[in-house]
């Protein structure tokens, strides 16, 4: 739900990095950042009502809230490099170093099942990111019209929060999401100089992520899929 006593959202964004550039198409970069929130605009973990589903069952509600302090701090990196003539190496990634949030939860009672719970203070992750990111990608000039494009994304760790919405805290499932990779192949294809064919399979080997639970597997990772598109410039 929204709140009409929501505060402006600000933070504080530092950042510096490094660039080099060298033979053979080189290129890298490393940029550490962190960032310091004020009045963050999260969901609520406090339920503020229910509401009946076509389907008979209850659904709770929530509402979008302030988060009075929150952090994030991590180091991002890049490289890329020709192999040959025809094949070139792409890389980067990103390190969390810490993604968190400090909440405080009123005392109440679960109106679901009686049990009552204390107000406390915590700390818990600002949200489901993982631990750290890696995308490599080949570009393979098959030939001057045809390129091949495979590549991988692979997921580390996403830990769960320790906080549960419905009680405030001793969350039923604190189940984290084990790394992961996705496989990808793009394509394209050059009719002309400028008409493009555009082409490719996400998730290739159709890995499945699915959501279970109250702790970090909260969405499903989309399966395969194939997509398409031309692109034409006048």
């Amino acid at each position: 739900l929204g709140n009409e006593d929501l505060k402006p959202e600000t933070s504080l964004n530092k950042e510096i990095g490094l660039a080099f550039s060298g033979a053979n198409g080189t290129n890298a970069t490393l940029t550490l950042f962190h960032n310091d929130y004020k009045n963050k605009i999260q969901s609520g973990t406090t339920q503020v009502g229910t509401v009946a589903l076509a389907n008979g069952r209850t659904a709770r509600l929530f509402q979008w809230e302030n988060i009075p302090d929150a952090e994030v701090a991590g180091v991002e990196g890049s490289f890329a490099r020709d192999l040959r003539e025809d094949l070139r190496l792409s890389l980067n990634g990103t390190y969390m170093i810490t993604s968190k949030q400090k909440l405080h939860f009123d005392g109440g009672t679960n109106s679901a099942t009686g049990v009552s719970y204390d107000a406390i203070d915590v700390e818990v992750p600002l949200s489901l990111v993982p631990r750290y990111t890696i995308n490599a990608s080949l570009d393979w000039q098959v030939t001057d019209a045809l390129t091949l494009i495979p590549s991988l994304t692979h997921y580390g760790k996403i830990s769960a929060t320790t906080v549960s919405a419905t009680t405030g805290y001793a969350a039923t499932s604190t189940e984290a999401v084990d790394p992961y990779t996705i496989a990808n192949l793009g394509v394209t294809y050059d009719f002309t100089d400028d008409l493009r064919l555009t082409g490719g399979v996400t998730n290739l080997l159709d890995k499945q992520v699915l959501r279970s639970g109250d702790g970090a597997q909260t969405y499903n990772e989309p399966g395969r899929a194939v997509y398409v598109g031309l692109t034409a410039r006048f």
